[in-house]
């Protein structure tokens, strides 16, 4: 059995093999964050939908569309809240793969040593 030094490339390999296992545990996190904001998003979608069906039936009064264009200004509220935590969210992660970037350039030059 041959006992190999190790050398600058294996260290720098097992830096990258950590950005990238610190990578993907944030990204996990992030991405289940992410979903979970689409999904509401979603949710508030298809309420907006159920309103205007509503609003455009025939059998509404006066009194119900009214309290349905209240609903609906709020749900765009909650629409336009949703959108922005998911921006948030989605610039953590852009944020996240530009740090990894940058750990591995500042790596990169040592194993051409």
């Amino acid at each position: 059995m041959s006992v190999r030094k190790s050398s600058v490339s294996d260290v720098t390999d097992m830096d990258d093999l950590g950005s990238l296992s610190e990578l993907s545990a944030v990204l996990s996190v992030q991405s289940l964050d992410l979903r979970a904001q689409y999904e509401g998003k979603l949710r508030i979608l298809t309420e907006i939908q159920r309103e205007i069906e509503a609003l455009r039936s025939a059998g509404a009064t006066a009194a119900h569309q009214r309290r349905t264009l209240e609903q609906l200004e709020k749900r765009f509220v909650e629409l336009t809240a949703a959108n922005r935590d998911a921006s948030d969210a989605l610039k953590m992660i852009r944020e996240e793969f530009d740090r990894t970037r940058q750990k591995r350039r500042r790596v990169k030059p040592a194993s051409t040593r």
